[in-house]
């Protein structure tokens, strides 16, 4: 049972979980194996709970302890964590076919999108410092949000789309930039380079949202998302040999929409399905060990009281 001092000091950062939570379900769902059916609605109704439970700690935590909140939100990268709330909801009205649940999170994320690109503008010393794999976040939203969107808003989605993709190509331009100059974050946020991955991979599904049949363009941002991923695993004992924190569940939201993407991909081209099914497989295994892992560290992980 949670107590109130646990439920007040349940991180923003938390909410990456639920956002890998939907993920898995999604994959899943993408797979086309009936069989799953009944597991994919458990997952996405688990990750609505999820949602549920960081978001009301979010709001408890802004009524008892603002000081704390505001700190909170004062952090660049924590604040770009808010936005793994609306790609969430943007996942769970896919699962559910829940236009509502998606005009919730359109709402929430326009301003939320607005509000962190400005903050980014008026801090841009502070953002030079801070700069990470966790700011392709929030322009990552938009493009969940133009994959998920309802038919009559067609028109809005591809505005979601464009302004996510020239934010997210350009954050992740600079991301390389600072690779190639070995300009490396700090380690214990390593895991968070897995975000490289889902970018890619979200501008392919968000590319043939909008696409009659597969382009050369679509193929081109799957093998980015291929190249992104060999890249990842050739340096992925660097990556797991840092201590284990929430920037684990970076490896989950990746992989779910790598997963989803493949899935895609195969059913366009023709390609066989067990590959597809061997990455959903890793999905769920590396979903169950960081969920593992955060219940046996969970005192570690808590805000301080």
């Amino acid at each position: 049972m949670m107590s109130s001092n646990t439920f007040l000091r349940l991180p923003v950062t938390l909410m990456s979980s639920v956002m890998g939570v939907a993920g898995l379900a999604t994959a899943a769902k993408a797979s086309g194996i009936n069989a799953l059916a009944p597991t994919v609605t458990a997952v996405a109704v688990g990750a609505i709970v999820m949602l549920l439970i960081f978001t009301l700690s979010l709001f408890a935590r802004y009524r008892k302890k603002p000081t704390q909140y505001f700190d909170e939100m004062a952090n660049m990268v924590s604040r770009n964590f808010l936005s793994c709330g609306t790609i969430s909801l943007f996942l769970l009205s896919g699962l559910f076919n829940s236009p509502a649940l998606w005009m919730l999170g359109a709402v929430i994320q326009v301003p939320l999108f607005i509000f962190i690109l400005t903050r980014w503008v008026y801090s841009y010393e502070n953002l030079l410092i801070t700069f990470n794999p966790t700011f392709l976040i929030p322009p990552l939203a938009n493009v969940v949000c133009s994959i998920f969107v309802p038919e009559w808003f067609k028109g809005f989605g591809y505005f979601m789309f464009l302004v996510g993709m020239l934010v997210g190509g350009g954050v992740y331009l600079a991301l390389l930039s600072r690779l190639i100059k070995k300009s490396f974050i700090a380690k214990p946020l390593y895991p968070t380079y897995f975000i490289m991955m889902a970018t890619p991979s979200m501008f392919f599904l968000g590319q043939q949202t909008y696409a009659i049949r597969l382009s050369a363009v679509s193929v081109g941002y799957y093998l980015w998302a291929v190249i992104a991923s060999i890249a990842l695993l050739l340096n992925i004992r660097k990556i797991i040999e840092t201590n284990f924190s929430l920037a684990f569940w970076a490896f989950t939201f990746p992989m779910a929409a790598f997963t989803t993407a493949t899935y895609q991909y195969i059913q366009l081209t023709g390609a066989s399905l067990w590959i597809g099914h061997c990455l959903l497989a890793m999905t769920f295994l590396i979903l169950l060990n960081v969920i593992t892992r955060t219940v046996l560290n969970r005192k570690r992980l808590l805000l301080p009281q």
